[in-house]
């Protein structure tokens, strides 16, 4: 074993922020798509709050309130796990 860690993949990463969705809704039987928006599903902005602190401690990537204002998809949250997954590790400073 060489101690290499194989990165996320995409599908992984948006059924568990898909479950995030369903647990912060209470509705665990709720459909969620990859284009659904966070907000227009009904969730107000303080659960967006709850959101942001959920990813951070999923992923260990650096995600706001704003970060989720910006990017209220499954898809666009994908992205960003993604790309700061390939970032490196959370940096206490980037919150």
């Amino acid at each position: 074993m060489t101690g290499t860690s194989v990165p996320p993949q995409p599908e992984d990463i948006a059924l568990r922020i898909t479950d995030i969705w369903r647990d912060l809704f209470g509705d665990p039987q709720m459909q969620i798509e990859p284009q659904d928006n966070f907000f227009l599903l009904g969730a107000p902005s303080l659960l967006a709050l709850s959101l942001a602190e959920r990813l951070r401690a999923e992923f260990g990537v650096p995600v706001s309130v704003l970060s989720v204002a910006e990017k209220p998809t499954v898809a666009q949250l994908t992205e960003h796990v993604l790309a700061h997954s390939a970032a490196g590790p959370l940096d206490e400073g980037e919150i």
